[in-house]
């Protein structure tokens, strides 16, 4: 089977949602499959994704979305520009400025219009955020109905706290529900990492509930060494301080 990933995020990005997919591509591709990963551009050679990930074939597409809309002003020109497209531009339009996929519509469907040309999709996977993605995957779904379509959302979308999800206007945050809807409602199959969204989805969608599953985060266990019993137990808390003013 040939199978196609959309991963806006991946490696060598350290982002956990390219190391997501980059673990189950890998996996996916030992099993015999044929598979494709569509991802940003991060100017890295091709004969470095060659090595990392043999077998697979990358396919890169310009990220079409400036450092300084994310907040990484470097110049006064950029702030200038941030603030004209945050306060000005952002309200008047419907689209979510902070989705980083908002402006890959056209060449992400014309890559996999080629893809599957050439050698067609068996199974199509887009992961997100960003979420505009999930919607472009479910318009090509549209286009060729004997594909799968898996959509895997790693972070809420409409019911979490970033991308601008929180300060959107009401008529923002309607059409983000309704693609959110729509893109559920077209998919074959929906994958979350985690049992809370899981049961979320399926309290908010539950006409659709029969399409969602868990994909819990994995890891290569060849990469870990087996676990030596020494008689003794360690353990150690992680997390995050924050400071209350």
């Amino acid at each position: 089977m040939h199978f196609v990933i959309v991963s806006y995020t991946f490696p060598p990005s350290k982002g956990i949602g390219g190391r997501r997919w980059a673990k189950f591509s890998q996996h996916i591709a030992k099993k015999g499959h044929e598979v494709t990963v569509i991802c940003a551009n991060n100017c890295i050679s091709t004969e470095w994704y060659e090595k990392e990930f043999p077998g697979i074939e990358i396919r890169l597409l310009p990220k079409c979305y400036p450092e300084w809309l994310r907040g990484y002003t470097k110049t006064f020109k950029e702030k200038i520009l941030y603030g004209i497209y945050t306060r000005l531009i952002n309200p008047l339009i419907k689209q979510n400025l902070f989705d980083r996929g908002y402006a890959w519509r056209k060449s992400l469907l014309n890559e996999l219009e080629g893809i599957h040309r050439n050698k067609p999709i068996d199974v199509l996977v887009v992961t997100g955020a960003p979420f505009s993605l999930l919607y472009y995957g479910a318009e090509f779904k549209m286009r060729h109905k004997e594909i799968k379509y898996v959509v895997d959302f790693r972070d809420p979308w409409t019911w979490g706290g970033y991308y601008g999800i929180p300060a959107m206007s009401a008529f923002k945050k309607r059409f983000q529900e309704q693609l959110e809807y729509k893109t559920i409602e077209i998919s074959d199959m929906v994958c979350c990492p985690t049992e809370h969204m899981l049961n979320f989805l399926k309290e908010k969608y539950p006409a659709f509930s029969s399409k969602l599953y868990l994909l819990p985060h994995a890891y290569d266990p060849e990469k870990f060494t087996s676990k030596v019993n020494s008689g003794k137990r360690e353990g150690f808390i992680y997390g995050e301080l924050y400071m209350l003013v």
